[in-house]
């Protein structure tokens, strides 16, 4: 079977790929980066690599399009947020393709970052819906509950022992990608708050990204900035977390909380916010870590002094953390994605997209499907027909075309 991957998070990405070429399939990948920076997660050559750029222009399209149908591809992964899934959805009209559209955040910010409409119009093109958390399926209608595969994100094994809660100059880790929702700052207060009473502690923060402005003059305003140090990109990050005595993620949102289940599999104990989707769903406050119960600095600080204060209850938190992230090993998920994918593959030649490609003027129902297909093919570069600036050009090419006509009139 030939897969065709596309987008998403490069490291999920990294471990299907490399799954299903351990199974004995075949991988393409589709990719829009355009960094020139070395690939954290380095590809077996067996996989083939294919840059793209992406453009709704018709001709673009097209010649796209021709491409996947030469390939012959079997099924189809959309993994990228947003937008870019109706690209695909599009791009694979006609194609014979099956798609699986794999959402990769929290539902409420995938609409918040794109729209509803367009969220539910990519899945009902998607002959498939693969989703994080089975609380995400109440997010769509039920319609296309039908269609939905639930399969979480998977962990390496588990170590054979919790951390040691003893050490000399005991380590708070927070990893991740430095973006909004993330919240780093709100930890940074909540350290300094604990600072006084725990100044053997230090705060270790590990990542990259668009926050870290922001994120160093927190801690160059904190009163504890001498023991926070930002360290850069995690590689690997489980060495990181195995180090550590105690992990926070002050996310206000995840979809699924990767890192925690990363800590986890260390004997790393966790703490998050109680109201935290994704977080909630794997930490149990008081058996394999602590949730804050208010998205506060305060109330995060005095869950994280509730640790810091008893390495009797880090120990017991982190041995229960193993035992939850065995239940995320990386075979029987993959099992369970070789089957998605099987199954997909069976609609391969009749695709709901294909259902489109000759989509007939016979209805209401189905003029609003051909409309939103022409509007997905539209040069954006051309103003929307109806607009005030629509009507503008288009006045002002009638005229010059009256001029023109006069013109040649009056000449002859």
């Amino acid at each position: 079977m030939h897969y065709w991957l596309f987008g998403g998070g490069p490291k999920f990405v990294w471990e299907l790929t490399h799954a299903m070429l351990e199974r004995g399939h075949e991988v393409s990948i589709y990719s829009s980066s355009r960094s020139k920076n070395t690939p954290p997660y380095r590809f077996d050559p067996r996989a083939r690599i294919f840059r793209v750029s992406y453009s709704d222009k018709h001709d673009n399209i097209a010649l796209l399009r021709q491409t996947i149908s030469q390939e012959n591809y079997d099924v189809a992964i959309a993994m990228q947020g947003g937008v870019m899934q109706l690209f695909w959805a599009v791009t694979l009209m006609g194609t014979g393709v099956p798609l699986v559209y794999s959402e990769h955040s929290f539902p409420a910010r995938v609409e918040q970052f794109w729209n509803r409409a367009g969220r539910l119009a990519a899945m009902s093109g998607a002959d498939a819906i693969h989703l994080l958390l089975p609380e995400f399926i109440n997010s769509l209608p039920a319609w296309l509950h039908e269609r939905v595969t639930v399969i979480p994100n998977s962990v390496p094994g588990a170590g054979a022992t919790a951390a040691n809660n003893n050490a000399a100059s005991p380590t708070l880790v927070s990893l991740g990608r430095f973006d909004k929702v993330k919240q780093i700052p709100l930890l940074v207060e909540a350290f300094g708050l604990l600072h006084d009473r725990f100044q053997d502690w230090k705060l270790d923060i590990w990542g990259y990204g668009e926050e870290e402005k922001a994120i160093s003059w927190s801690i160059a305003q904190s009163s504890a900035r001498s023991a926070i140090h930002m360290r850069g990109i995690a590689d690997p990050a489980l060495d990181i977390f195995a180090q550590a005595q105690l992990f926070c993620i002050p996310s206000r949102c995840e979809g699924f909380g990767l890192t925690v289940l990363e800590a986890m599999s260390q004997g790393t104990p966790a703490v998050g916010f109680a109201q935290c989707a994704g977080v909630n769903h794997i930490i149990r406050d008081g058996v394999n870590g602590l949730l804050a119960p208010e998205m506060t600095a305060q109330s995060l600080a005095d869950t994280l002094g509730r640790a810091m204060s008893n390495a009797a209850l880090r120990s017991a938190l982190g041995q229960e953390a193993l035992k939850t992230a065995a239940q995320y090993a990386p075979e029987p998920i993959f099992d369970q994605w070789e089957s998605l994918l099987l199954d997909t593959a069976a609609s391969k030649g009749h695709t709901r997209m294909d259902a489109f490609k000759d989509e007939p003027f016979a209805s209401r129902a189905r003029l609003s499907a051909v409309a939103r297909r022409e509007w997905l093919f539209r040069d954006f570069g051309r103003p929307w027909p109806g607009t005030l600036r629509w009507y503008s050009e288009a006045a002002r090419t009638a005229a010059a075309k009256f001029w023109k006509s006069l013109q040649r009139r009056l000449g002859q």
